[in-house]
């Protein structure tokens, strides 16, 4: 099958994706990042989104970072990213391990860890 018909927005920046978010989210918009529980259900229509913000040319929102007591995880940041662990705290061995067991390998690294929120349409 294929999805039903639905405007795509690219932001460019983190304030363009908001006020893109702002203007179609209360009509049904969604965030498009990995894409990989959302682009399924819609194919088989059981999300039928009117618009979708692709959010992949937002610069930063792949920002993966740990000062040691707080770790940032970026809304686009990939499964992928935690084959290693990315803090030397028991936090990092714990994503490292959860990574690994996460669908395939093709999918984990398009897959985000901010993403997978989707759900069909009531």
């Amino acid at each position: 099958m294929k999805p039903a018909p639905f405007a795509r927005h690219v932001p460019k920046t983190l304030d363009e994706a908001l006020k893109i978010l702002a203007e179609v989210a209360p009509e049904d918009g969604r965030v498009l990042a990995g894409g990989q529980s959302l682009v399924p259900i819609m194919a088989f229509r059981l999300a039928k989104p009117a618009h979708l913000v692709d959010i992949n040319e937002v610069e930063g929102l792949d920002r993966l970072s740990s000062d040691g007591k707080v770790l940032t995880i970026g809304a686009r940041v990939r499964h992928g990213a935690f084959h290693k662990p990315v803090t030397d705290n028991p936090l990092g061995a714990l994503l490292s391990y959860v990574a690994r067991h996460i669908a395939h390998y093709p999918i984990r690294m398009r897959g985000t860890y901010c993403g997978s929120c989707s759900h069909a349409d009531p």
